[in-house]
């Protein structure tokens, strides 16, 4: 394992004694005067299992038992939980609903688009109120959505969505503004809209300045920045300050592996996580390793930041990477990690 610093460390352990002494749990230790508004993490191993945390110290017993099928994604809608998973029913991509934090899921949508990438398959828009799905059928590109918190049979076509032949969604993002974004990577076309009730508009790439043909990308963002990252490992990540109109390479620093996926905690950082080759911040126009407390050969799957708010008006923010190697923690937005679960994690949300 690389080295850590070991006053970080320190650190981590002190916060978790406290957290004990303090802190509102579900082992019953009292704290409901002191954390305001706690988080709940939400992670799935390869085998299928879900688990829950409220602190990443303490773990529930296995929210849910291994089924022996790993997660594409997982996300809350309100108070709902979807967990999305390929190959359940066999052959198909399908979107599972718990209404009891996780305890029983049934399917509400398939088939999702099998051509998507992890997390990016789906979103929820709190602001819209709104889940968003890359299916595989539907005449609107593919896109679907649920504002009833993405129970069955209430998913309907975003007629708002321009028909274009031959696409069908991959991915989404929301950018700071609300911005919601779509992307299809197997023919590179971009979609914005920046409400519920906005249509969607169909941004034409530059010929000065476009993406690189071949790539199978996937969005992220920064900011207000649209990011994609090549899952081929052949073109590494690109920005759009202009809607997904002139594309520009980030510069130096990323290894040419997969790049899994592109996360900004909380605005301050943008993180790559990669295959094999652990994770890495941007700074300046390039990235630099992030690789502090990891394996060698960390593969990163999925990024989710949480924040902890206590009365007294303090924050405590985390970063959370679901890995091959387990579920790691940083406190420091993504510089240095601590593992709390060791393992093999496709998802956390």
């Amino acid at each position: 394992m690389r080295k850590s610093y070991l006053y970080y460390k320190l650190a981590i352990v002190l916060l978790a004694a406290l957290g004990t002494q303090s802190c509102s749990k579900d082992n019953s230790i009292n704290n409901t005067t002191v954390i305001a508004t706690p988080y709940s993490l939400y992670f799935c191993d390869s085998s299928g299992s879900l688990w829950n945390t409220n602190d990443g110290i303490f773990f529930k017993t296995s929210v849910f038992p291994s089924d022996g099928v790993p997660s594409l994604a997982i996300l809350t809608a309100d108070t709902n939980l979807l967990w999305i998973k390929s190959g359940v029913p066999v052959g198909k991509v399908t979107a599972h609903i718990s209404t009891d934090n996780g305890k029983n899921f049934n399917p509400t949508y398939s088939p999702l688009n099998p051509l998507s990438f992890d997390q990016t398959i789906a979103l929820y828009s709190s602001d819209e109120q709104r889940v968003y799905i890359a299916t595989g059928d539907g005449i609107y590109n593919g896109v679907k959505y649920n504002t009833m918190g993405g129970i069955p049979n209430q998913w309907v076509d975003d007629i708002k969505m321009p028909i274009v032949p031959g696409t069908m969604i991959t991915s989404f993002t929301e950018l700071n503004n609300n911005t919601i974004v779509a992307f299809d990577w197997t023919t590179q076309r971009l979609f914005t809209k920046a409400s519920a009730t906005a249509p969607w508009i169909q941004q034409i790439q530059s010929t000065i300045n476009p993406l690189p043909a071949g790539g199978q990308f996937a969005l992220g963002h920064y900011n207000n920045t649209i990011v994609l990252v090549d899952r081929t490992g052949l073109n590494g990540a690109w920005y759009s300050q202009n809607s997904g109109v002139d594309w520009f390479p980030y510069s130096t620093g990323l290894p040419k592996v997969p790049l899994n996926v592109a996360f900004a905690p909380f605005g301050s950082t943008l993180l790559v996580g990669t295959d094999s080759n652990g994770v890495f911040a941007l700074q300046g126009s390039g990235f630099v390793s992030a690789n502090g407390g990891l394996d060698i050969g960390t593969t990163v799957r999925s990024i989710v930041a949480k924040e902890n708010i206590y009365v007294n008006g303090v924050s405590v923010q985390f970063v959370y990477m679901a890995t091959n190697k387990g579920i790691f923690r940083s406190q420091d937005l993504g510089q240095n990690w601590i593992p709390v679960r060791l393992g093999n994690y496709y998802s956390v949300y």
